[in-house]
């Protein structure tokens, strides 16, 4: 399904699909239309995931209270 719709004043892009294995619906909502919104919001769901990890998944991130640009950048080395 992808179809346009008005919320407010708002021009919303609605895009659903059933998940496989009964698994239930993704729908999607944004504020312009996508080629392959799916395929998108894949992309996205990785930097989430990303940054989760980075912040709270084992290698607590914020905790670093890097304050210096060349120090960020030699922990961003050691990540890749």
């Amino acid at each position: 399904m992808r179809k346009a719709c008005w919320v407010g004043q708002a021009r919303v892009w609605l895009s659903g699909m059933r998940l496989e294995n009964g698994g239930g619906l993704l729908i999607l909502a944004a504020n312009q239309r996508f080629r392959e919104p799916f395929g998108t919001y894949a992309l996205r769901w990785e930097i989430e995931n990303l940054f989760q990890c980075l912040k709270g998944r084992g290698f607590h991130w914020e905790d670093t209270r890097l304050t210096r640009r060349f120090r960020t950048n030699s922990n961003n080395g050691s990540v890749r």
